[in-house]
């Protein structure tokens, strides 16, 4: 029963936006100059593309596959192809983004907080009991906020072409 209930409270931790907060420290040198990156960007992703020609386009993400990057503007649809592009960046969602996942968070933060404690209660005394008015506030209170964090406010780069020194081929 124990177990269930880590397991509950794990599953609610994962399910709210507190895994977008999490960012790696360091990256593996050569990290960002993997196209791959921007393969793996989810679908209506909010992302700014540099052209060489220093042109810079924000939109929403369309496709992206290892020959283009597709991206929705408020102008229309844009393609790239990966030769031109200097560098991409993952924008950080619209307030409006946060705020309902900070209440998806909040909801998900009560409902962990009162089936865990039903499940104790259960386990430990035989009956089931509702966890208090405080901690439901608190539990509201810490996984908002946490979602409210949500992804950074600042451009996150997801890829940087590599520059080529004057006389050495990339073979």
């Amino acid at each position: 029963m124990k177990r269930l209930a880590a397991l509950v409270t794990i599953g609610a931790l994962a399910t709210t936006s507190c895994a977008g907060v999490v960012r790696p420290a360091t990256l593996p040198a050569g990290a960002l100059s993997r196209w791959d990156n921007v393969v793996a960007l989810p679908q209506a992703a909010l992302i700014r593309v540099t052209t060489f020609d220093h042109r810079a386009i924000e939109g929403t993400l369309i496709a992206a596959d290892h020959q283009s990057l597709d991206v929705q503007t408020r102008h229309g649809a844009s393609s790239f192809q990966v030769p031109i592009v200097l560098r991409v960046e993952r924008l950080a969602a619209p307030r409006k983004r946060r705020v309902r996942t900070a209440l998806v968070s909040a909801t998900a933060g009560v409902a962990s907080v009162v089936i865990v404690t039903a499940l104790f209660s259960q386990a430990t005394a035989g009956r089931l009991s509702a966890p208090s008015a405080k901690s439901v506030a608190q539990a509201a209170g810490l996984f908002g906020g946490l979602g409210a964090l949500g992804p950074s406010r600042h451009p996150m780069t997801i890829y940087v072409r590599p520059l080529v020194t004057p006389g050495r081929s990339d073979s």
